[in-house]
């Protein structure tokens, strides 16, 4: 794993610079919302990688906006009024990484669902996702607002396409999201 000298510019940041200019595709950078919001919510669970709920609240609003920018019809859910109840603990990524012993997990703010249904409204078009698994956190929303969302994963390895004509083709999407943990940009 290649990871950038101290004081280098990220792969992400590159990546920001070089389609600044570009047009006819939107991009949505979660990093500054999610800054803004973490010294009110703990948006990640203290021994895993992911966000939790709260985070892919944060993440949900900001792609739901962009999403609302290109079709003005798509209307965001009204997270801001979720309500929230405590989860059972879970074990992180993060303590098996690192091989931790998992003693404890971590808490998790879950939202009771059934109040996502009646924020959802009139569910439409059809996602395709080629993500990570910090989509698991956005999928409970976006599976109320599209009519079918699909989440395909797949190898990383350089000179393989992911999104290919074929599987638009195939698919006949009406949104395709992809979706990527930082951490993964710094593979070669």
């Amino acid at each position: 794993m290649l990871c950038p000298k101290p004081g280098a510019t990220s792969r992400l940041d590159q990546f920001w610079a070089l389609t600044a200019g570009l047009e006819g595709v939107t991009l949505v950078d979660l990093r500054a919302p999610l800054k803004s919001a973490k010294g009110a919510l703990d948006l990640y669970y203290p021994k895993d990688t992911h966000w939790n709920l709260r985070g892919a609240v944060i993440g949900y609003r900001a792609i739901a906006k962009a999403l609302q920018a290109q079709d003005p019809v798509f209307e965001p859910m009204q997270v801001d009024s979720l309500t929230w109840v405590p989860g059972d603990p879970a074990v992180g990524d993060l303590a098996r990484m690192l091989g931790l012993p998992t003693i404890r997990g971590d808490e998790q703010p879950l939202v009771i669902l059934p109040a996502l249904d009646v924020l959802g409204g009139k569910r439409q078009g059809k996602l395709l996702v080629l993500g990570d698994s910090f989509f698991e956190g956005l999928r409970p929303f976006f599976e109320r607002q599209f009519t079918a969302t699909k989440k395909m994963t797949g190898a990383r390895r350089a000179g393989t396409p992911w999104l290919t004509q074929a599987l638009l083709d195939a698919e006949k999407p009406d949104v395709v999201m992809v979706e990527s943990v930082e951490r993964y940009w710094t593979m070669d």
